[in-house]
């Protein structure tokens, strides 16, 4: 009988040693809840959809909250950073912290770091920032991130904590990056990291800074009759002619002025690199400027491109010489064609130059 009662109390306290044990381990990744915001100022509040009026040159807050924290995972954001047409997203992250989690309303300035990234604490907390890695993609490249955290047991102490970074949408410029974010097509500029299942908080396409101003081209037509690619004195200008402006397949197209003269107007929606051309006339060889023939020109805010001229001379048309004459039969072989002696049909004349020989048969 005693036996019998000692077997179900062994297997009680190792059960319940066995509920002790699990009860100690860290949640599980499945019990872990990340939830990925940015900041949207047109309505003051951390969101998990579109983001609204960026521009190019802004940093947008991010952050990535967390519930019942998992130290076992691999924590890693990704932000678009280069699509397949050139343009760049953006391109560099920072100001990474670790604070609490805080309501939806409550600005990105009014939250405090715990923990920095780079700073060593008393309980032995190191918040890492690996990066940036540039990974390829089927559509371009994103930038990469990864945080590592030594001690991260001390994280699990907090009723709740958020990571916290901003991002830079890249800006058009005349040197890398020559497009910037608001190059991107519709709300396509996204970020997403491997702890949300790639969840996208995607920035709707900035707009050009509202401050921009228009930027101008501008340049005269001139007949350059002797070729020596400088306008001279007495040179008249042309007028008609027509001047291109063309960016992909985009073309805008302005005729001379009685003074030889045009000029384009680029809007703030229409700046970066454009490639000015003359459209040829027959009769006509240019001059000037030097070969291609055209100005590539890469168009910021207020930028004003004058004496993008264009030179041309006038080309004689070519008219053939023609040879010409007559077979006759020179009956009294005085050397003049006589009334009465007849014309000679059949025979072949020759024009010889060198090796070159042209025949020609003599009609009736």
């Amino acid at each position: 009988m005693r036996k019998v009662l000692i077997i179900p109390l062994v297997l009680f306290f190792l059960l319940s040693s066995m509920i002790c044990l699990v009860s100690q381990l860290p949640a599980s990744a499945a019990n872990t809840k990340w939830d990925l915001e940015g900041w949207r100022v047109d309505s003051n509040k951390w969101m998990d959809g579109l983001l609204f009026t960026y521009h190019e040159d802004n940093w947008v807050p991010y952050r990535l909250s967390v519930t019942d924290y998992n130290y076992t995972a691999d924590i890693r954001i990704q932000h678009d950073y280069l699509d397949a047409g050139g343009h760049y997203g953006i391109d560099q992250a920072t100001n990474f912290f670790i604070g609490l989690k805080t309501d939806r309303v409550t600005p990105p300035e009014s939250i405090l770091p715990i923990y920095e990234a780079g700073v060593s604490y008393p309980d032995g907390l190191v918040f890492h920032v690996e990066g940036p890695t540039y990974i390829t993609t089927s559509n371009g490249q994103e930038i990469e991130y990864r945080f590592i955290i030594d001690n991260p047991g001390a994280l699990m102490l907090l009723d709740g904590f958020a990571f916290y970074w901003k991002a830079h949408l890249a800006v058009t410029a005349s040197s890398p990056p020559p497009y910037g974010s608001s190059w991107w097509n519709g709300a396509s500029l996204h970020t997403h990291t491997t702890v949300t299942g790639r969840q996208d908080v995607p920035i709707k396409t900035p707009p050009r800074d509202p401050t921009s101003e228009p930027s101008t081209v501008s340049g005269y037509k001139w007949n350059d009759k002797n070729g020596d690619r400088n306008w001279d004195e007495g040179e008249p200008a042309l007028e008609g002619w027509t001047i291109e402006a063309t960016q992909g397949e985009v073309v805008k197209t302005v005729g001379t002025g009685s003074d030889g003269s045009y000029s384009f107007t680029f809007t703030e929606n229409e700046l970066g690199e454009w490639t000015i051309s003359e459209v040829p006339q027959t009769g006509w060889q240019q001059t000037y400027p030097a070969s291609p023939g055209t100005y590539t020109l890469n168009l910021q805010s207020g930028t004003n491109e004058t004496d993008r001229n264009f030179g041309n001379q006038a080309v004689e048309e070519f008219v053939p010489p023609v040879v010409s004459g007559y077979k006759w039969n020179d009956k009294n072989g005085d050397g003049n064609w006589d009334e009465g002696e007849p014309a000679l049909e059949g025979w072949t004349i020759k024009a010889t130059k060198g090796e070159v020989v042209k025949t020609d048969v003599t009609g009736s």
